[in-house]
């Protein structure tokens, strides 16, 4: 591995302004210096004229800019922070790229200052660009810090590669409005559903298409994800028609229609032996003697099946307690009075039913 230490403030380079000088307005001038090892230049002290914003730029010996910052400096004696990391080389330089206004010692007839300012084994203040000695420009008392990297030896590690599952929520299904489907997953241990079911199998009915997502965990605890959906096909509706009241010994047509579901459609009725045929909507009966109840199926283009039944009843009824050798009851159809014949000539029960 690979560890950085810090080491503690160390200070290089003209500790202040004392001195003969002034301030200089022209950008671009700054300081040359090499770095004998790697360091953090934490901050440097500066006097300025004015309050602004100054650039500031490092650039490395291939003229390489490894820093560029724009720093608010007021008026006056300040302290301005950098942070600039710089590994160790030579040939660095940092400049002010904007109206400096910032004090710069020595001038024209001045003597030669004390170059290079060297923090030995750190850093080395070497001149300026203006490449005269009795100059020295704007960073004063610069604040470093070593960068000390340590690497420890490499120690053989063991990566296992789990697989991941493959999940599968099944083919996506439809089904009839009102039908359940089962839906299936594969592909691991465990299983959680996105409507909270945890096993791999559900029995499921939804109202409206649906799609289910299936999160699937296998031994080694990697999971995969796999989604089904359930389209919910338009719900099928069957009329059969209204009850019907017939005269005893006649026939009638029944009338079948549908709604919904997705046409094409077909019919059948039952019993399919009293009709004239039971595979159209509307079928005529054979001639009926008693009261029947007819159910009709209907079949759409997807398999949709949909059910309504019918009653056909009989205004007369032939077989009522098993005596009707014996009874007439007459007219019926009635306005309200009926006759009741009674022919065995003794006495019976008899209720009569409106129907």
């Amino acid at each position: 591995s690979v560890t950085t230490t810090t080491g503690a403030s160390q200070y290089a380079g003209k500790v202040d302004n004392v001195g003969t000088g002034g301030n200089h307005t022209t950008a671009n001038y700054g300081l040359y210096f090499d770095v004998l090892q790697d360091i953090n230049l934490v901050s440097v002290k500066v006097y300025s004229s004015t309050l602004a914003n100054r650039t500031i730029v490092i650039t490395d010996g291939s003229s390489n800019v490894v820093y560029n910052q724009s720093v608010s400096i007021p008026n006056g004696e300040s302290r301005i922070t950098l942070n600039a990391f710089l590994p160790a080389g030579t040939g660095y330089s940092i400049i002010c790229t904007t109206t400096p206004n910032l004090y710069r010692d020595g001038g024209a007839g001045a003597p030669a200052l004390p170059y290079p300012y060297t923090l030995s084994g750190v850093v080395s203040i070497t001149g300026n660009p203006a490449n005269n000695t009795a100059y020295y420009y704007y960073f004063y008392d610069w604040e470093v810090q070593t960068q000390t990297t340590c690497t420890s030896a490499r120690t053989p590690v063991t990566a296992t590669i789990n697989p991941v599952p493959i999940a599968d929520a099944g083919n996506d299904v439809n089904i009839c409005y009102g039908a359940q489907t089962t839906l299936t997953a594969t592909g691991g241990v465990s299983f959680i559903w996105s409507n909270g079911w945890t096993f791999n199998q559900q029995n499921i009915s939804p109202n409206v298409t649906t799609t289910y997502t299936v999160t699937v965990t296998n031994a080694e605890v990697c999971t995969a994800t796999d989604a089904v959906t359930v389209t919910v096909l338009p719900e099928l509706l069957a009329n059969a028609g209204v009850d019907q009241m017939i005269p005893n010994n006649s026939s009638t047509s029944l009338s079948g229609s549908t709604s919904g579901g997705t046409g094409s459609y077909s019919y059948h009725w039952e019993p399919a032996s009293l009709l004239d045929n039971p595979d159209i909507a509307n079928p005529t009966t054979v001639s009926l003697s008693s009261t029947n109840q007819f159910i009709l199926t209907i079949t759409d283009l997807q398999g949709c099946i949909a059910f309504d039944t019918v009653i056909v009843a009989l205004t007369t009824s032939a077989d009522l307690n098993n005596i009707s050798s014996y009874i007439k009851i007459y007219p019926n159809p009635s306005n309200g009075y009926i006759t009741v014949e009674n022919s065995k000539k003794t006495e019976i029960n008899v209720i009569v039913t409106d129907i």
